[in-house]
């Protein structure tokens, strides 16, 4: 073949079509949209088992003993109790499950490393207040921090 020929060739090649990655540039960014509208449908909605009027950081008023509680969305609750006998803070990690009027509170035993679980029934929560009452009839009184 011959230069003139060859050089043809090159020049009836198809140009490229422009639309076609404007067209997948699209169905990502669809896709991506829907797959956030998803995963916040799960996360907001479906396992978040925690109240909004529950979440936040709420402070121990009664007892012994201090101690700050955040009830986070994603069903946690992280704490920070005062140790009245040596003065540390102690930090509690949980994962808590609300069912109807108890609130189911999961955590690790810090010598067997076996998950515990202990109820506290909410006897009242309001804007500022939260009275849960324990299996023993203890009851822990907590005010809203923010």
């Amino acid at each position: 073949m011959n230069k003139a020929a060859k050089q043809s060739k090159r020049n009836d090649a198809p140009a490229p079509n422009h639309g076609s990655h404007r067209r997948w540039l699209f169905s990502i960014l669809l896709l991506a949209a829907a797959a956030s509208g998803t995963w916040a449908l799960f996360e907001y909605v479906i396992w978040n088992t925690v109240p909004p009027e529950l979440v936040g950081k709420w402070e121990l008023t009664n007892g012994p003993q201090k101690g700050e509680f955040e009830f986070r969305r994603g069903n946690r609750l992280v704490g920070h109790i005062e140790n009245p006998r040596t003065g540390n803070s102690d930090d509690l990690d949980a994962r808590i499950r609300v069912d109807g009027d108890t609130i189911h509170i999961t955590t690790q035993n810090p010598f067997t490393g076996e998950p515990m679980t202990v109820a506290q029934k909410i006897l009242s929560l309001t804007d500022t207040e939260l009275v849960l009452q324990d299996s023993q009839g203890k009851r822990l009184v907590m005010r809203r921090v923010e």
